[in-house]
């Protein structure tokens, strides 16, 4: 029903298909392209995340990584040689997100791309990208870290942590799309 001129609003889902608005046309997506481009631009995002920003700052740092996976870069901490190097590594991949998802929006904007599914998994691909860097910029302070605790990692004696205000004894820590509740 429309009431001073406005358009009814438009329906949430048609058939088997997703409704989507593009300007003043309907663009209809099928579930499962819209869960497979959901699926692919997570993907991409976290592996910008940990290949190309934390594997990245090691590498580049002259520091051997292990492994690196989508979700995790295994660092040999052994190698790090001062906390600067360790909050390089760690911090390295908000900017890689920002800058990952400034040019996704650029793209977006300024490239005219006609494709739903293309338009759809850059404008995801630049959320998720700006969300897991916002994210890593709120907690990381707030835990203490973004680095794993096992033996010889930055938890040694090497790498004193700083000085923290109190903080909750409860916390939840969440790195790359994975949650753990846990207390200190």
């Amino acid at each position: 029903m429309s009431t001073l001129g406005q358009s009814p609003p438009p329906e949430r889902r048609t058939g088997g298909s997703a409704s989507v608005l593009d300007g003043d046309r309907r663009v209809k997506i099928d579930a499962p392209t819209l869960i497979t481009v959901s699926a692919l631009a997570w993907a991409t995002a976290n592996v910008f995340h940990e290949i190309v920003g934390h594997a990245g700052a090691a590498v580049v740092l002259g520091i051997p990584v292990r492994a690196v996976s989508s979700t995790t870069a295994v660092i040999d901490f052994k190698e790090i040689e001062s906390a600067a190097q360790l909050r390089i590594i760690a911090g390295a991949a908000t900017p890689v997100n920002v800058v990952t998802g400034a040019l996704a929006l650029a793209a977006l904007r300024w490239l005219n791309v006609k494709s739903t599914p293309m338009r759809y998994y850059l404008w995801l691909f630049a959320s998720i990208s700006f969300v897991m860097g916002t994210w890593n910029m709120i907690t990381v302070p707030l835990l203490g870290g973004a680095c794993s605790r096992g033996p010889g990692g930055p938890s040694s004696s090497r790498f004193p942590r700083l000085p923290m205000p109190d903080r909750p004894r409860t916390s939840l820590a969440v790195h790359s799309g994975s949650s753990a509740a846990g207390s200190r």
